[in-house]
């Protein structure tokens, strides 16, 4: 029996001991660098938008991480969200309010609702996050409710900073907020220091999204149904930040009305999301690239596809993501993509992925 007994107890510790080598290893916790968060919109008024867990090195994704986590569905349409200080901020446009999760376990902590009405895109710096919301829109074409809401990190407090026209994506750049504006052919500048914003810069077109390379700000330019652009006037505005003048454009006809920018790690090119909606319904799709040296088109058609609804670029690995949305409701796909055109895996998502977050 006494033999038996240390035979047991040796097995054990063997079991034990495989046991905890096989949680060591395991990537359950997402804090490893190149991983990825691909954000699933998900249906329209469906209220089922998700996660999905991108493992890049082994190219491999798991859907649907946000219930894996914690138990229940998210509940509600995901625009985007940002990275900061071990939290995901999640612009929870449907439900009008700030989800904060837990990078490490993925949990959700806490929502915010108070002054948060339809938020969009958001960026962050020394404790804040500059949420961009649409407010209650009647018109389209003149969103006259919309605001830059501030959240305080500590407090939790959000502050409301009435500016009429829409605000779409937003950046921070030194002492100001860049933000896109939605309805109106300008860039609204929120200066950090006063709290109040100054002189707008005037665009071509509908600002969209940004990219800061090599100490130029970026930002696409777009047509919509509310507001018609007309297409000489579509695709790209540097912007000296110094002066807050626009050094040069770049006409890219068919670039998409969401407007999705990426700039590369070196900041040498941008990658811009072109969709061509034409009479008879086609969803054509291309990525083209941006020389910002020479500030022309590089590349007219690096990727050519049908519905591409999103772009994200790795800075750690060098890749460009591709996301894919034929409907809403149907899961998307992410194409995973090198920057010389070539396609490295096509993988499923959830439904209508529209945004990428990379720890980084």
């Amino acid at each position: 029996m006494r033999k038996l007994n240390l035979y047991l107890s040796s097995l054990l510790m063997i079991l034990l001991f495989f046991t905890s080598c096989e949680k060591s290893d395991s990537k359950e916790d997402i804090n490893l660098d190149g991983d990825a968060i691909v954000i699933n919109y998900g249906g329209y008024e469906s209220g089922n938008g998700e996660f999905s867990l991108v493992d890049e090195a082994n190219k491999k994704i798991t859907n649907n991480y946000f219930k894996l986590k914690n138990g229940i569905d998210f509940g509600s349409n995901i625009q985007s969200a940002s990275l900061y200080d071990g939290k995901l901020y999640c612009m929870t446009n449907s439900a009008d309010k700030i989800d904060i999760i837990n990078i490490k376990d993925f949990k959700q902590e806490t929502s915010i609702s108070d002054n948060i009405s339809k938020p969009r895109y958001s960026a962050a710096q020394d404790g804040k996050i500059y949420i961009s919301c649409l407010g209650q829109v009647a018109d389209w074409s003149k969103v006259p409710n919309s605001y830059l809401a501030v959240l305080d990190v500590k407090t939790q407090k959000v502050t409301k900073y009435p500016k009429a026209g829409g605000i779409e994506g937003v950046i921070v750049v030194d002492d100001k907020v860049y933000c896109a504006g939605y309805s109106k052919k300008e860039v609204h500048v929120f200066d950090i220091k006063t709290k109040a914003f100054i002189k707008s810069i005037p665009v071509k077109g509908l600002a969209r999204h940004f990219a800061l390379c090599n100490g130029k700000l970026w930002v696409s330019l777009v047509s919509s149904y509310s507001v018609i652009v007309p297409k000489k006037d579509r695709g790209l505005a540097c912007i000296n930040t110094t002066n807050n003048t626009v050094e040069a454009n770049v006409k890219i006809e068919n670039i998409g009305s969401n407007g999705y920018i990426q700039a590369t790690k070196k900041g040498d090119k941008i990658f811009v999301l072109e969709n061509t909606f034409n009479a008879d319904y086609s969803t054509n799709s291309n990525i083209c690239t941006v020389n910002t040296q020479t500030k022309a088109i590089e590349n007219s058609s690096l990727y050519k596809g049908e519905s591409f609804y999103g772009l994200g670029y790795n800075k750690i690995t060098d890749k460009v993501y591709i996301l894919v949305s034929p409907s809403t409701s149907t899961n998307g796909t992410l194409l995973l993509c090198d920057t010389k055109g070539n396609l490295i895996k096509e993988i499923e998502t959830g439904i209508a992925p529209q945004h990428v977050v990379f720890y980084q």
